[in-house]
């Protein structure tokens, strides 16, 4: 399941868009969601077995294809802290991109998208602010 994840799996963290939200989690990607796809129904259906077996609150989706030339996809999302922490405890992560994500996550409470794994390092050493990446204050 590890060398899955490291490999075609997706660790990011969302905006929560409602009016509902603190300004901050509107602002900030906060919100862990780890992602898994694939084309095989077959694998994803093993997956989401998987996960469901080890009690995981998964959330399993079918995208169908908008050009001919491209297949249909199977996607299985764990959201939340919750799912984040059992995924850890359970799983792991070793994909050093996957866990600098992960680690500015902890760190800050939020992690920017699009970063490269450049920025995210000098984001941990101390040498970014993982706010500059944002236009606007966050309160």
């Amino acid at each position: 399941m590890r060398g899955y994840f490291d490999t075609d799996g997706n660790l990011f963290f969302a905006k929560r868009k409602s009016k509902n939200y603190s300004k901050f989690k509107r602002n900030r990607h906060y919100y862990p969601r780890i992602s898994l796809s694939t084309v095989s129904q077959s694998l994803a259906n093993e997956v989401n077995w998987m996960l469901r077996g080890l009690e995981f609150n998964a959330c399993y989706s079918e995208h169908s294809p908008k050009s001919s030339r491209e297949n249909k996809k199977y996607r299985i999302e764990l959201n939340g802290v919750k799912n984040l922490n059992k995924w850890l405890k359970i799983v792991g992560i070793k994909n050093d991109t996957k866990s600098s994500r992960l680690k500015i996550w902890q760190k800050y409470g939020f992690c920017p998208t699009k970063l490269t794994q450049k920025e995210r390092l000098k984001i941990l050493k101390g040498k970014k602010d993982p706010h500059d990446y944002y236009i606007g204050p966050m309160m």
